[in-house]
């Protein structure tokens, strides 16, 4: 377990993941880390949050059952006083009962399916480079994504072989990355365990793939939630939210890709160091906008 927030009173997004040795577990937590402070700075949502970064599935041990890892969240949450919403890929690890027992969907709303904000922000992330790349074909390689994949149906055609945008939710194995880059898709999207470091991300931009990572495709959830816990948005505002914001967003990093010939994976790193280190600065400019009492960046 990791856990990072600078405060009792930090909102902290719950990852669960795979332990295969103590590197490549703190590894994959800063990668996480990184990700969600970067959504915060793009949607100008900078607000005490952090990740509680969890193990559940050892290598040598294999899983831990469910009732001992649902007690084990519920006493350090509450010794602590933590706060958390909810990755989107939750409910397809725990009962959304037990979920609700540990306090993970407190600032969330009634049944709402765990994954349905960050559909939102994803389906937005992939509709604006279908436009502004003329995109045409698409194929997904994950798991649980069969409701989105028919959503996507309504914007660009599924391919089983030379794709455009190429979507996968698996963790990226150096085995994972070999296979986009014999795919050769244009872009690349990422979602739940698909977390890059830089020498897979590196490998993948020397063969002229774009790496949209969750950091722009998972904003959902992390709007909705923050919207209930700082009690500055209804539900349905946060929606509004999602979408305006998501939009204008993601046609200012596409754009910033088109004029500097650059990738966005290196883009939204350049981002995140001009905000979180001093002696960084970004060329890439957002700026804030406002819709009625609500702010965002674009």
């Amino acid at each position: 377990m990791i856990v990072s927030g600078d405060s009792d009173k930090s909102l902290r997004r719950v990852v669960l993941t795979n332990f295969t040795n103590e590197e490549e577990f703190t590894e994959r937590y800063n990668e996480v880390a990184k990700l969600e402070k970067t959504k915060q700075i793009l949607t100008g949502k900078e607000f005490d949050g952090g990740v509680f970064f969890l193990a559940t599935n050892y290598e040598k041990n294999g899983q831990i059952p469910e009732k001992q890892m649902i007690e084990f969240i519920r006493n350090v949450s509450r010794k602590n006083k933590w706060s958390h919403y909810p990755s989107s890929n939750l409910r397809y690890n725990y009962k959304i009962e037990h979920l609700h027992q540990i306090g993970i969907t407190e600032y969330w709303t009634g049944e709402m399916p765990l994954e349905e904000p960050d559909y939102v922000s994803m389906f937005i992330a992939i509709h604006k480079a279908v436009q502004m790349n003329e995109l045409k074909t698409f194929l997904i390689d994950g798991e649980n994504l069969s409701y989105f994949q028919e959503v996507l149906k309504g914007i660009i055609d599924p391919t089983f072989a030379n794709p455009d945008i190429y979507i996968t939710n698996k963790e990226l194995t150096w085995d994972q990355i070999r296979t986009i880059e014999r795919i050769k898709p244009k872009v690349v999207f990422l979602f739940g365990n698909s977390i890059i470091d830089y020498p897979k991300a590196l490998h993948l931009m020397k063969h002229n793939i774009q790496i949209v990572p969750q950091s722009v495709t998972e904003i959902g959830n992390m709007l909705l939630s923050e919207g209930i816990y700082n009690s500055c948005r209804s539900v349905e505002e946060s929606f509004q939210l999602i979408n305006i914001a998501c939009t204008e967003l993601n046609v200012s990093l596409w754009k910033f890709v088109q004029n500097y010939r650059e990738n966005m994976y290196n883009i939204l790193d350049e981002i995140y160091q001009g905000h979180t280190d001093e002696n960084a600065t970004s060329k890439y400019k957002l700026s804030y906008k406002d819709i009625g009492a609500m702010s965002y960046r674009a």
